[in-house]
């Protein structure tokens, strides 16, 4: 059995923000292969088949590990078989890149994952949303919508993010995807 976990805020407000890249990217792979989370179950919104488990945590950001961990539990998932998908300021729009351990490189959501299930070998996969400009701050910048352009310049890229996520179902090497330069 496979976890993945897309990362964001439920509320409603934030729809399209660029800290709800991991819910945008999980909401996209769910319409492409017209899977439904509904179900409501160890505080997240869920897909589950004999195969894998798709989820989204309905909790605050900062406590996503609860939702992670209680599943991880339940169904006694092994944690290479877990996967996280949430947003990176550190590469551009339609980056997405993958990496098999690390810190939490300052994302809370992750930082709480990493503490909630005592490890950093935990896949992930970060989405570029862009640098924040030097005259913001960090908390506010991620909780801003995506401009139209920035977008529909992510859903773009959105195929080579699902292809990402079928290399992790069948333990296919996963390969980072960067936008080609202009």
């Amino acid at each position: 059995m496979k976890l993945i976990v897309g990362l964001g805020n439920w509320q409603k407000m934030y729809e399209k923000t660029r800290h709800n890249a991991g819910f945008i990217a999980i909401d996209y792979y769910c319409n492409k292969y017209n899977i439904k989370l509904d179900i409501k179950k160890f505080d997240g919104l869920l897909f589950k088949n004999s195969e894998f488990i798709i989820v989204q945590p309905q909790t605050l950001m900062n406590l996503s590990g609860n939702c992670v961990k209680q599943i991880v539990d339940f169904y006694q998932i092994p944690i290479k078989d877990v996967l996280v998908v949430y947003d990176d300021i550190n590469f551009g729009i339609g980056n997405f890149v993958y990496t098999p351990k690390g810190s939490c490189g300052g994302h809370n959501g992750m930082g709480n994952i990493i503490n909630t299930l005592a490890t950093k070998n935990i896949h992930r996969i970060k989405i570029g949303i862009e640098k924040k400009p030097e005259d913001k701050i960090l908390s506010d910048y991620v909780l801003e919508k995506f401009t139209a352009q920035q977008y529909k310049m992510l859903e773009s890229y959105m195929d080579e993010f699902c292809l990402m996520i079928n290399d992790f179902l069948v333990d296919k090497p996963i390969k980072s995807f960067y936008k080609p330069e202009n």
